[in-house]
C-alpha cells in the first residue's frame, strides 16, 4: 500500500522514468560526496529523521538518494513530498528502514531485511543459485569462494532488460560488484582482461589486467561490450 501522500499515477510515472540502476548511481554519488551536507543541500534534501535506505548494512539518507536519481534524469527535484520518493525506492526493491515502524536501527535486523528485499525481486534467488553454480561458487575476478561475500551480477543490467539467466551473469565479490555496476571496472570483450579506472587501480594491483576464464555454457565475450563502452566513455 502506498503512503498517504503518494498518488498512484505519480508513482507509476516515476517507475517508468527512474530505474534500479539510476538509484544505485545515486547511492554511488552519495557515497562519493566529499561534503555530504553540502551535497544534500544542493538537492534541497536535509538529513533524514524517519526514512533510511539500507545499503550493505549502512543507513543512508533515503530522500536525498531519490532526489539524486531525479536530478540525473532531468526531473525537477527540489520540491517533492517524501512519501512518493520512499514508495519509489521500495518499489524498486530497496530496503527502507522506517524509524517509526521499525524502531531504533539494528544492524543485524537491517542486514537481514536488506537481503530479503533483494532476493524478493522476481527470479533473483534462482538467478543467484544458477550463477553461483555456473561460476563454480567463486568470484570470477578475485577467485574468492566465501559464500557470504559473493553476489550474482547482471552483465547486461536487469534494469536495461538484461535477462535473469545464468548466461547473463558474472559472480563477483561484493566490493567488485559495486565497482562493476559503477563503471569503475570492466571486462575487455576482446581480451577478457579486467580493466580499472585510474581512481581504483592502486587498491587492486593484483587484479588489474587479470584475464577471465568464461565457464562452459556461460556468457559470451560479446556480453561485456555494452559495459565496456560505458567504461571507456567514463575514463578518468
Amino acid at each position: 500500500m502506498n503512503r498517504p501522500n503518494t498518488r498512484p499515477d505519480t508513482l507509476s510515472d516515476l517507475l517508468q522514468k527512474i530505474s534500479h540502476t539510476d538509484i544505485e548511481e545515486g547511492i554511488a554519488e552519495y557515497q562519493e560526496a566529499d561534503d555530504l551536507d553540502a551535497w544534500m543541500k544542493g538537492l534541497n534534501a536535509g538529513p533524514s529523521r524517519r526514512y533510511f535506505l539500507i545499503w550493505h548494512g549502512a543507513m543512508l539518507h533515503a530522500k536525498a538518494i531519490g532526489k539524486a536519481a531525479f536530478r540525473a534524469n532531468n526531473i525537477p527535484h527540489q520540491n517533492w513530498h517524501t512519501d512518493p520518493i520512499i514508495d519509489m525506492l521500495e518499489s524498486q526493491g530497496f530496503a527502507i528502514w522506517d524509524v517509526e515502524r521499525d524502531g531504533d536501527f539494528d544492524y543485524s535486523a537491517a542486514k537481514a531485511y536488506e537481503t530479503a528485499r533483494r532476493l524478493a525481486r522476481p527470479g533473483q534467488l534462482q538467478f543467484r543459485r544458477d550463477a553461483l553454480a555456473l561460476w563454480d561458487y567463486r568470484c570470477a575476478i578475485s577467485g574468492t569462494n566465501l559464500d557470504t561475500v559473493l553476489e550474482a551480477a547482471h552483465i547486461v543490467p536487469h534494469a536495461q532488460a538484461g535477462e535473469m539467466r545464468a548466461e547473463n551473469s558474472i559472480v563477483l565479490r561484493v566490493d567488485l560488484h559495486r565497482l562493476f555496476d559503477a563503471g569503475l571496472i570492466a571486462i575487455d570483450p576482446k581480451t577478457l582482461s579486467v580493466t580499472m579506472q585510474q581512481s581504483v587501480k592502486s587498491a587492486y594491483p593484483d587484479l588489474q589486467k587479470k584475464v577471465l576464464e568464461l565457464p562452459e555454457g556461460g556468457p559470451s565475450a560479446t556480453k561485456f561490450q555494452e559495459r565496456w563502452n560505458v567504461f571507456n566513455a567514463g575514463q578518468d
